[in-house]
């Protein structure tokens, strides 16, 4: 399971993404300088690849 996070999430703390990744028993990804609409943001692509590796298998 891919659990990913944004640093600049007002939702959810990056402290509160991995207790949710430790309670799946993975470890987070945590975006930095992102909100919580990651794919809507300028860089969009970095979040993008993040999910691109984890389903090829290289994260």
């Amino acid at each position: 399971m891919l659990v990913l996070g944004a640093s600049n999430d007002a939702l959810f703390s990056p402290a509160e993404i991995r207790a949710t990744a430790r309670a799946y028993g993975t470890e987070a990804v945590i975006v930095d300088g992102m909100g919580h609409d990651m794919m809507l943001e300028r860089d969009w692509q970095v979040p993008a690849a993040a999910i691109v590796e984890w389903i090829e298998g290289d994260l």
